[in-house]
């Protein structure tokens, strides 16, 4: 099975934006946050039949995680300068958009931003 693209988009972006941040491109909660880290995973397709042609909106779930040794107050302040930075991934990648952040703890365990992507691409099948 081919990967998702709007995964892959989301992924390769963040990557190329931020190169010292770990980038897991998969749904599971790291063993630990030494540095900072991204969590990709796609949450939801919907289909959307626009233009004659077969069109896939895909919601991505991004949670963004300062290393989890800092401190209270300079946690907050990490996480809420990776989701500037995020943020500024997001405003300026054509076809992605955000609907909302949100602070929180990936599965109870970690603290950050988590964003709520969607990303609108055509159908593919593998060959």
């Amino acid at each position: 099975m081919t990967a998702n693209p709007a995964r892959l988009l989301v992924r390769d972006q963040v990557k190329t934006a931020q190169p010292t941040w770990n980038v897991l491109a998969e749904a599971r909660t790291p063993d630990a946050v030494i540095k900072p880290t991204a969590v990709v995973w796609t949450a939801q397709l919907a289909r959307l039949d626009a233009g004659g042609g077969q069109f896939i909106q895909s919601t991505v779930e991004l949670w963004l995680l300062p290393p989890s040794d800092l401190q209270p107050g300079p946690l907050e302040d990490k996480a809420d300068a990776m989701l500037l930075e995020a943020l500024n991934v997001v405003e300026t990648t054509e076809g992605l958009t955000w609907s909302q952040a949100t602070r929180g703890a990936l599965d109870g365990a970690f603290h950050g931003w988590h964003l709520t992507l969607t990303v609108a691409h055509q159908l593919t099948k593998e060959a």
